[in-house]
């Protein structure tokens, strides 16, 4: 998980399943990532600028994004479920 997955600016383990962390990068993506093995999971290109919070349950990821954008991710599925800009 080191450099080569860019710059963090949010991390969350709270309420994620066991041995999962979910991450924000400047590089516009939210990451998964099993720490028992210490790769990613599955990642999104989630927003136009950074991303600046991040949250998942067992298979729900949100994701805030610094242009104002929130964004509802199905992890199962890879797909956007819901999105919404708060201007």
């Amino acid at each position: 998980m080191g450099n080569s997955m860019g710059d963090f600016t949010c991390v969350n383990l709270q309420n994620s399943p066991p041995n999962m962390l979910v991450t924000g990068n400047k590089d516009r993506r939210v990451r998964v990532f099993d720490l028992r093995k210490s790769e990613s999971l599955c990642s999104f290109y989630a927003h136009q600028l950074g991303v600046s919070a991040v949250q998942m349950d067992d298979w729900k990821i949100v994701s805030g994004g610094e242009e104002g954008l929130v964004c509802v991710w199905d992890q199962r599925m890879g797909t956007k479920l819901w999105e919404m800009h708060a201007r």
